[in-house]
């Protein structure tokens, strides 16, 4: 992980490399929440404070691509997880002061669900679910109040990664047939629009709501100015960067501070970061009585 300065630059976050796939600051600034690979078939969710940037972990488990989004209180975690006896995941909340008091948001049995982002002034979750015949994953809003999913986007390929405008009135998207950054309101009273093209991918709003960043085809950050009414300017190259596209639809491989300073995951080139050793031992049972001698 590495900070991102306004002039390219990098200042390298203070916290041992490991296999990352999601990482996301809290709205108060003060805890990122990191999702990374601990074992070849284990998974944590762990919490560092930005200030001492000790950690502690959160919740662990064998389910893949575990992802996790802040409450707008910072006091609370979506996170996708498989309830018991269950194959796919769903949506559950955690606390993060009383993990024990974890609970489940919602019931699909049959597509993987997993958060994208969370809107105080909507009362309400963005996240995706799939993967659906012929549509790969779906963008879908949970309000908060009747736990009732909507189905926002259904597009002939997968969504990835949508973010909602801070005000909670417009949400940015990605898809894969029709390339590209789309803008469209949550009450869907006018088409989704499109403000930028080519090979473009995980969007996120500002935390102030007046831009959209997201990542180029060549891992340019880019920016974009957003007004009130979710009307875009024209998009400009922000940073040159080294942060990897993510094949998958659910983690954007970046997160933005309050300062505006942008927190990146960098690909580890030619290092394991997941234990991959065995350790065979032959003619234990003489081992063992060398380690133990018996009088």
């Amino acid at each position: 992980m590495a900070w991102l300065r306004a002039d390219g630059s990098e200042t390298p976050f203070d916290f041992p490399d490991a296999a990352y796939e999601q990482i996301q600051i809290s709205p108060d600034g003060k805890t990122l929440a990191l999702v990374q690979q601990t074992e070849q078939d284990r998974w944590t969710l762990s919490l560092v404070d930005l200030q001492t940037r000790k950690a502690r972990t959160l919740y662990e488990g064998k389910f893949p691509y575990m992802r996790a989004v802040w409450s707008p209180d910072s006091r609370r975690l979506v996170v996708s997880l498989i309830p018991d006896g269950r194959q796919f995941a769903n949506l559950f909340v955690i606390p993060i002061d009383a993990p024990e008091k974890m609970e489940q948001l919602t019931r699909e049995p049959l597509y993987n669900q997993f958060p994208t982002s969370w809107s105080g002034a909507a009362n309400a979750i963005l996240f995706i679910e799939g993967e659906h015949p012929g549509s790969g994953y779906d963008t879908m809003l949970l309000p908060l109040d009747t736990r009732r999913p909507k189905l926002l986007v259904r597009a002939p390929g997968e969504e990835r990664t949508p973010s909602f405008s801070p005000d909670g009135r417009f949400f940015t998207y990605t898809t894969d047939i029709d390339e590209g950054v789309w803008v469209q309101d949550v009450a869907q009273t006018r088409p989704p629009r499109r403000i930028a093209s080519r090979d473009d991918r995980n969007p996120l709003w500002s935390p102030f709501g007046d831009r959209i960043y997201y990542l180029e085809g060549n891992n340019a950050v880019m920016e974009v100015m957003v007004d009130k009414k979710g009307t875009a300017g024209a998009p400009h190259r922000l940073l040159t960067a080294n942060v990897p596209l993510f094949p998958d639809a659910t983690s954007r491989g970046f997160t933005v501070a309050r300062d505006r300073r942008i927190l990146i995951l960098h690909d580890a080139p030619n290092q394991s970061l997941v234990g991959t050793e065995i350790n065979v031992v032959v003619n234990w049972f003489t081992e063992l009585k060398r380690l133990l001698p018996v009088d």
